[in-house]
């Protein structure tokens, strides 16, 4: 495309988003700050080669956006010359956690190269935040249970709370746990397409495969058939289904079944409890759903630091996930075990575990991140 091609889809999607106007936001200080106006904020960068954009665009992913009065977010167009010295440009969209979520990361994309959704679901950005203000009140609990979303994961969850720690054989019991992250990868040996296709062939959808994978391989490994894990979802009704802004939310599932172990049952047992949610429940948020569903006797209003939180990408997002990013431990808080999922740009599966190594044990960590991926395997090949 040109440049001027590029510029105004650039221009019109400032222009229709509500969260691309955001120029302050704090989570601690319940603060947002929009501007009434804002530019693109745009630049051209020029390198000598490849490579050189490479490290350009990974510097620029790691920089912090200060709250300034400009906007949480920016895009750089880096260009440099190919092995036979033609113009060579690439485009680099960096944004702050709170303008973003996965989602909006690909719309953008979409957008940026002539392929955006121009059906509808771009409601505004402010009437979403204004909504669910307005459904789902702190003000008192007892309102909240009365309601039908209330009493849905009153029922889904059976006098469970909604943080209670998932069972994972390599947990350990730290007394005084340092502020540590650990990462470790792997990579499962199936496509995207091949996931899907498996999907449909079981009559779901590819997150639930990928959730009855790590369900079957917790039975087998803690001999458990009840388990409580948290998903990461969108978050977004239909009305709001292409509109830029961070939506993305946690909530509990409840998987509860003694063939757990069986992978093709787990799709059984993930695939109804999944669709029960999807059901406009998927729509509350996790403080909501914590509170309502927080039994009476409990005294530790902290998330549970032991519970698995599933992030599943059904898209790859260029070049989020970097596959250069090394495995480490470094300082850094971190509530429970997180892991990624998501569509590698190589035709496989990458899967990532962050944890607290006080927490988990490292081995045991590494052991099941592979089990797990030779499981997804598994089920996308129909064997077993």
């Amino acid at each position: 495309m040109t440049d001027e091609e590029f510029l105004a889809r650039l221009v019109a999607m400032t222009d229709r988003e509500d969260a691309l106007r955001i120029i302050d936001a704090s989570l601690h200080e319940d603060r947002t700050v929009y501007a009434p106006a804002t530019a693109p904020p745009l630049s051209v960068n020029h390198c000598d080669s490849f490579d050189d954009m490479i490290a350009l665009a990974s510097a620029k992913s790691l920089g912090q956006f200060d709250r300034d009065g400009r906007p949480l977010w920016e895009v750089s167009v880096i260009e440099h010359p190919d092995g036979q010295g033609r113009r060579i440009r690439h485009a680099c969209t960096v944004f702050d956690h709170l303008v973003a979520d996965g989602r909006s990361m690909y719309l953008v994309q979409q957008e940026l190269l002539g392929r955006e959704n121009t059906g509808t679901g771009h409601g505004r950005y402010r009437d979403w935040v204004s909504w669910q203000n307005r459904e789902f009140s702190r003000s008192g609990s007892a309102a909240a249970t009365a309601s039908p979303i209330g009493e849905f994961w009153l029922q889904h969850l059976n006098g469970t709370p909604a943080d209670r720690a998932t069972p994972l054989s390599f947990a350990t019991d730290e007394p005084a746990p340092r502020q540590l992250i650990t990462m470790l990868n792997a990579c499962a040996p199936v496509s995207g397409d091949a996931v899907r296709a498996a999907a449909r062939r079981l009559r779901t959808s590819p997150f639930v495969l990928v959730l009855a994978a790590v369900a079957s391989l917790l039975a087998v490994d803690t001999d458990e058939s009840d388990l409580t894990m948290r998903v990461i979802g969108s978050g977004r009704p239909p009305r709001f289904a292409n509109t830029l802004g961070w939506f993305a939310d946690s909530l509990p599932i409840r998987l509860h079944d003694p063939s757990l172990r069986d992978p093709h049952r787990a799709v059984t047992v993930a695939g109804s409890a999944w669709s029960d949610i999807l059901r406009s429940h998927y729509v509350a948020p996790w403080d909501y759903v914590v509170d309502v569903c927080r039994p009476d006797d409990a005294t530790d209003t902290e998330f549970d630091r032991k519970q698995l939180v599933i992030n599943f990408f059904p898209h790859d997002l260029g070049g989020m996930f970097s596959p250069d990013i090394p495995e480490k431990t470094g300082p850094g808080d971190i509530d429970g075990i997180h892991l990624l999922i998501w569509p590698r740009y190589d035709g496989r599966f990458g899967l990532r575990i962050l944890f607290n190594p006080d927490h988990f044990a490292i081995g045991g960590a590494r052991s099941f991140l592979d089990r797990l991926a030779r499981q997804i395997t598994t089920l996308t090949e129909g064997d077993g």
